[in-house]
């Protein structure tokens, strides 16, 4: 539509897309119609990698494809954490290590970059400790399968649901100290990827005394 399209050229002299990785192909094409010149700046800001919104038609390759054409120049990327716990940095980027696991996010284009606490934001005043040690930002619990099969996804998600419950239930049964005190369950959260897997870890937990 000409007259609509003038009546957006004659307000907004640039464009800024937040979350661009969540953007489907139509989205984009409206928007670079509109804005994707240099008479009309067009801002994207967004990571691959926080694409979770697929069920609502968004496209990561989209975003992929969009980033390709941009010149080197004009990319710019944020390499410092003000906000989470550094050792919790610090277990990121161990974990995503991509010289020891090229390729670790399977696609090319998404690629990871080394991220630091920077010193002079704010110190990190929570503490977790177990019998005295401190604990490291994230640990991994690996899990048996028979050589060279893939474990089935419904076996492998009761796995992780009971160890997650143990896990959880020795934290509290432990001497855990959480900033000076005795942990409580309060202090604890589980992340699932559904409602579901959420249930079922309640139901798990609950089997097990852990309110």
């Amino acid at each position: 539509n000409y007259v609509l399209k003038k009546a957006l050229l004659d307000k907004y002299k640039a464009a800024l897309i937040d979350e661009f990785q969540d953007t489907d192909p139509v989205q984009y094409k409206i928007t670079e119609s509109l804005f994707g010149t240099f008479e009309r700046p067009l801002v994207l800001i967004g990571d691959p990698k926080q694409a979770i919104y697929r069920f609502r038609g968004a496209d990561l390759f989209t975003y992929l494809a969009t980033t390709k054409k941009i010149n080197e120049s004009s990319k710019f990327t944020i390499t410092e954490n003000f906000r989470s716990h550094k050792k919790l940095v610090d277990g990121v980027n161990s974990l995503f290590n991509t010289v020891r696991r090229p390729g670790v996010f399977l696609l090319e284009g998404l690629d990871y970059r080394t991220i630091v606490k920077p010193e002079k934001s704010a110190e990190n005043k929570d503490t977790f400790t177990i019998n005295g040690n401190d604990c490291c930002g994230i640990t991994l619990l690996e899990f048996e399968t028979e050589p060279d099969k893939v474990a089935p996804i419904v076996e492998s998600r009761k796995k992780i649901i009971a160890a997650t419950a143990y896990q959880i239930a020795s934290l509290l049964n432990s001497n855990t100290l959480c900033n000076s005190r005795p942990i409580a369950p309060e202090d604890i959260a589980v992340l699932t990827r559904t409602n579901k897997e959420a249930i079922l870890v309640k139901k798990a937990l609950y089997s097990i005394g852990v309110p």
